[in-house]
């Protein structure tokens, strides 16, 4: 079991709350811990995993991966591009060192030869999207891992202030919308929302942060694509140029999305369907399991 005072000797991504310790996370203490993961949290308080397969995408210190065996889900993966201690710390004082499955090294583009497809009923992609060079390709490769009918939580940097179907190049602009290196693409929410439509998923609800942070959480659900909702008459002539197998480059992607004939998933969300509002960071009280709590400083009178 590790100390307070090694935890804090760490640079922690994630505040979590692990009992008798508690990690400080990356948040400073003016602001709530982890608040760009609210949406998510908010989109939870509708979803019983209880007996479901998950997957955290980029998972850092493990918060949601370890959220999500609590509420009770059967199986739990968490995957990162690098090996880190700090998941490695906080699992062990958890003790979910064989409750939580930890595969570093691994881009979600090879994870289908790993874990197979459709091996999911929920997948977690907090804060990754942004950093990815081909953001529809993996969009795709996300589908592809989720059992039909399975539930996808995407949490994301956005481009609040560009209208319609904008996608910026974030990194070459003089004033970028993100001032973050890695950031590449920016969308509008409306970009967002057809990219995940010409993947394979229909939008449940969409959840942005009042902070000004450009940060929006989207719910969605893998279905056919000939189930998608609120597709453009070029998407749905894409989903009948698609519907025949070896059609072109992408086309057997898309033929067996359409004609797969794997059971699909139970997972059902119980909250209202199409909500688009936003949450106000301060005022949300968080109930996701590991959450620390935290209330705001009152200003000292005078």
């Amino acid at each position: 079991m590790p100390t307070q005072a090694e935890i804090d000797k760490l640079r922690w991504f994630h505040a979590i709350d692990l009992g008798e310790l508690q990690t400080p996370g990356r948040i400073p203490p003016s602001q709530p811990p982890n608040f760009s993961l609210f949406g998510i949290y908010r989109f939870l308080e509708h979803i019983d995993v209880t007996g479901a397969d998950v997957i955290d995408v980029g998972t850092m210190d493990g918060l949601m991966a370890f959220a999500m065996r609590k509420l009770g889900a059967k199986r739990v993966v968490a995957t990162d591009l690098w090996d880190r201690h700090q998941f490695r710390l906080a699992r062990e004082a958890l003790g979910y060192a064989d409750d939580v499955e930890y595969y570093t090294e691994l881009d979600v583009r090879d994870m289908e030869a790993r874990f197979g497809r459709y091996a999911f009923d929920l997948m977690v992609f907090a804060g990754v999207l942004y950093h990815l060079m081909s953001p529809l390709e993996y969009l795709v490769k996300c589908r592809q891992l989720l059992k039909p009918q399975g539930l996808f939580l995407m949490e994301t940097c956005f481009g609040a202030k560009l209208d319609g179907m904008q996608i910026v190049f974030n990194q070459g602009m003089r004033d970028p919308h993100y001032d973050e290196p890695t950031t590449y693409f920016l969308p509008s929410k409306q970009a967002l929302l057809a990219l995940l439509r010409s993947a394979g998923f229909d939008v449940l609800g969409v959840l942005a942060l009042e902070t000004g942070s450009e940060r929006v959480t989207v719910l969605a659900r893998a279905v056919k694509p000939s189930e998608v909702r609120g597709k453009t008459k070029l998407q749905l002539r894409h989903d009948e140029y698609c519907d025949k197998p070896n059609h072109f480059a992408y086309g057997d992607v898309f033929y067996d999305l359409e004609h797969t004939e794997v059971a699909p998933s139970k997972l059902r969300y119980a909250g209202r369907d199409g909500v688009d509002s936003t949450i106000d960071i301060r005022k949300f009280r968080p109930t996701v399991p590991f959450q620390p709590r935290w209330s705001p400083r009152k200003r000292a009178k005078k």
